[in-house]
């Protein structure tokens, strides 16, 4: 194999070397260039590479006896194949899984995962891989000693193969269904021998495959008719299966043909020729260390030792049974030991995962539940604020209000910060990509931060020029939360001095801009011992830093999920007392520039003469978003509904233009409201706006589906309620 030096090379080796046939025989370099390019992979974020290389390893460690790893990077890549939808990669781990758990005896898992295989394949056309799934479970029944599903699978698999007009699977499949079944219904294997022989002879095929595939038939047919004592077609079938295994170099298979025929020599009455034979398996037994058939041997021996009545080599012989028999048992109760240990380890690792995922949901409902119920009065609080703020004021009552205000806002960004903790533990953090200017959402970021820099006279600093023309698909929601907890951190953390944010581009190809971010302040710093720790959950560096500066020591770790969650990597450098620079690389897809909509000004004029529906179960609620409209002082007709039953009958005498819609209500819910009244009344011009506290995991696009046209999240400013509307109603 050649040095694998760049992620090209790591592709063509994994993608395109033929594994099974061309794969490294020296098993050290074989693993180097594994890990070599799941090393490449991982570096360079490519997911397909580094699934499809760990598959390989499943394959590698299965082959070395490493079972435990094996099915430990198996089962990992399977649900990460899962996860991110990669099924070739997927159905390739699943095929190394079905092999390890069968060669574990866990047959139910593997049947599991056949099925699966089997659910997977059967949504596409790909008949060969259903030949191949089907082959697979013939062999996992045989095992198991199930002979009609057995027979039933191979059945299938014939099918396949005649309708893919491949022989050489076809040939394959009569032979293994022969050998699987020749114990219990010999006549059928006899059949699909000859079955398999004569397109073999039809194809006249004399290439090395073929060859190697009869010499297979050859040992069937020999062991067949030695069991039937048909002992001269045995020796026949045996002698030419020798020629041609050792032609391929097949000892073990070689072997087992040259047991077959002294087997048959001795039924033979061939004493003399028998033990000619086996003095020659014993030896190259020996040397191969193939324990199982020095057992056969020693026990061929014996008998023909004894029917020679050559008690003394009958019993040298004996003795030699013996002691293989003890070795085979030793090494079959260490197996069986090991694989019931491996097998009970993966069963706690599975009950283990599976306790934490139940935990984990737990705790993501009552978190989900406390959201509710906390964003609900801190709704009431900002409407209020709001509404206040539209009256005449004295400075200290203004100044209050402000502080309430911050205050509500202050509570509300923790609740988001515990929630996005429990949506990224769960795997419900789902980034809805749209293509925007990455410049223009930083610059929007330090807009709305620079007033608390110039409260502390901190010079808010930016370089955006490498990228300013750059579009690209980007979760811009969480994007800027990425760089709202890095700047206002810095600002937090700076009392004099400067606060610089920079982007350059590492590297640009037509489709893809790989770009480096770094937030440097001249702030307090970190203490080098700290960096290590300083992205995990509810720690700070400091415990002095909590009381002088506040905190839940969440901001951090978001930022770091959020980052990795595109695909990213984050950093920190520093020494104490002389700032800090954080670091974000970010490979993101880009997209020829788009239209940008500059006009941001309210119009409130839309609302005039609109007719509003406001459903939700609280009155506090309704009040509060009733008052925001009578603050705009337009002629708004308000439709009040106390849940999704009274909200559905009041469209049977009034159509609003718009229904601002709550989800947990009483009686009938706001998704069964809107999926009745868009059947009821599949009116167009209706705009249904989600107004809730609860906590959603469903995209947009999966709302849409439902009828929803936008959804607003508890607390809603009243700016953005009043934006939103009237971007509906436009």
């Amino acid at each position: 194999m050649q040095a694998i030096e760049t992620i090209e090379q790591a592709e063509q080796f994994i993608f395109k070397y033929n594994w099974y046939e061309g794969r490294s025989r020296n098993q050290d370099e074989e693993i180097l260039f594994l890990k070599k390019c799941e090393s490449m992979a991982k570096e360079q974020q490519h997911f397909r590479l580094l699934y499809r290389t760990r598959a390989y390893m499943v394959s590698y460690y299965s082959h070395i006896n490493e079972l435990w790893i094996a099915l430990e990077i198996g089962v990992k890549n399977y649900d990460d194949c899962k996860q991110h939808l990669f099924t070739e990669e997927l159905l390739l781990t699943l095929a190394f899984l079905i092999q390890l758990n069968q060669v574990l005896g866990n047959y139910s898992q593997s049947e599991l995962y056949i099925n699966e295989v089997k659910d997977y394949l059967y949504q596409t056309d790909d008949l060969k891989k259903k030949c191949n799934i089907h082959i697979t479970a013939a062999i996992q029944y045989s095992r198991t000693g199930d002979i009609e599903k057995c027979i039933e699978e191979n059945e299938t698999a014939l099918k396949l193969a005649q309708q893919l007009k491949d022989t050489y699977t076809l040939v394959t499949i009569y032979n293994n269904y022969a050998y699987q079944i020749m114990k219990k219904k010999p006549e059928q294997s006899e059949l699909l021998l000859n079955e398999g022989m004569q397109i073999m002879e039809k194809e006249k095929n004399n290439s090395d495959q073929y060859s190697y595939i009869l010499a297979h038939y050859y040992l069937n047919f020999a062991l067949l008719y030695e069991t039937q004592k048909k002992l001269l077609l045995a020796i026949d079938y045996a002698k030419q299966a020798i020629i041609l295994l050792e032609k391929h170099h097949a000892i073990d298979s070689a072997l087992e043909a040259e047991i077959i025929l002294a087997s048959a020599f001795f039924k033979h009455k061939k004493y003399e020729k028998t033990i000619e034979l086996l003095h020659k398996i014993e030896q190259v037994a020996t040397t191969s260390g193939n324990n199982p058939i020095l057992i056969k041997c020693y026990q061929l021996f014996y008998e023909t030792y004894d029917k020679k009545s050559d008690y003394e080599n009958a019993f040298l012989c004996m003795k030699k049974y013996v002691a293989a028999k003890e070795i085979s048992f030793s090494q079959e109760s260490e197996k069986t030991i090991r694989n019931l240990q491996i097998t009970q380890e993966v069963k706690t690792f599975k009950l283990e995962k599976e306790n934490a995922e139940k935990i984990a949901h737990i705790k993501h409902e009552f978190l989900a539940n406390m959201s509710h119920e906390i964003r609900t009065p801190i709704n009431s609080i900002i409407g209020i604020c709001y509404l206040l703020q539209q009256d005449v004021l004295t400075e200290k009552q203004n100044n209050y209000i402000q502080r309430l205000e911050k205050n509500g806002e202050n509570l509300l960004g923790i609740i988001n910060d515990v929630l996005d903790i429990s949506k990224i533990e769960t795997g419900k953090m789902v980034l809805n990509e749209e293509p925007k200017n990455i410049a223009d959402i930083i610059e929007n970021v330090c807009a709305i931060l620079s007033s608390n820099a110039q409260k502390k006279g901190i010079d808010l600093q930016t370089d955006f020029e490498d990228i300013k023309t750059i579009f690209a698909y980007i979760d811009s929601v969480r994007f800027s939360q990425i760089f709202t907890n890095l700047i206002s951190n810095a600002i937090k953390f700076t009392d004099s001095g400067w606060v610089r944010i920079h982007a350059t581009i590492i590297d640009k190809t037509e489709d893809v801009v790989n770009v480096e971010f770094q937030i440097t302040d001249t702030g307090i710093g970190i203490p080098a011992e700290k960096l290590d720790t300083l992205f995990e959950r509810y720690i700070q560096a400091d415990a002095k830093i909590y009381t002088s500066f506040g905190g839940t020591g969440l901001g951090l770790s978001i930022t770091k999920d959020l980052v990795e969650l595109m695909s990213g990597t984050i950093r920190a450098d520093s020494t104490e007392g002389e700032g800090a620079t954080f670091i974000i690389n970010l490979k993101l897809k880009t997209v020829a520039s788009i239209a940008v909509n500059s006009d941001e000004t309210l119009n409130l004029d839309i609302l005039q003469g609109k007719t509003i529906l406001i459903a939700d179960d609280l009155e506090e609620n309704r009040s509060i978003l009733a008052e925001i409209f009578l603050s705009t002082q337009k002629d708004v007709q308000l439709l009040f509904a106390n849940d999704g039953k009274e909200a559905v009958s009041t469209l049977e005498h009034t159509m609003p233009d718009l229904i601002l819609m709550d989800l947990d209500m009483p009686e009938l819910n706001g998704f069964d409201a809107t999926i009745q009244i868009r059947k009821t009344y599949p009116n167009p011009d209706l705009k249904i706006v989600i107004v809730t506290a609860s906590l959603l995991t469903m995209s947009k696009d999966e709302l849409k589906e439902i009828g929803f046209d936008n959804i607003l999240n508890k607390p809603v400013k009243p700016t953005l309620l009043l934006k939103t509307i009237c971007e509906q109603l436009n």
